[in-house]
């Protein structure tokens, strides 16, 4: 699961569990996405939350679901792809 209020970064993140043939689903909203596992706490073995969201961090969504789940907190910057010559997806 990726959750990250950047449409861009859910789709190149999208891109990389393509390329994994891992199953996925995105959120814009981290209060939806707490809800949706909390319903549904084992569908994924990986969720991936933006550090910097507006209606609660990565951090904050982390402590609330530590317990049940694998996290990864990020935060991409498109300034980060230019700067570097990478190409965004």
């Amino acid at each position: 699961m990726i959750v990250d209020d950047d449409k861009g970064s859910i789709k190149y993140l999208s891109k990389i569990f393509d390329v994994w043939k891992v199953e996925n689903k995105d959120f814009t909203s981290s209060l939806n996405a707490l809800e949706y596992i909390r319903k549904n706490p084992k569908e994924f073995s990986l969720y991936i939350f933006d550090f910097k969201m507006p209606d609660l961090n990565g951090f904050e969504s982390a402590k609330k679901v530590r317990e049940q789940i694998t996290i990864v907190l990020q935060h991409l910057y498109k300034k980060l792809y230019l700067d570097l010559n990478y190409t965004i997806i």
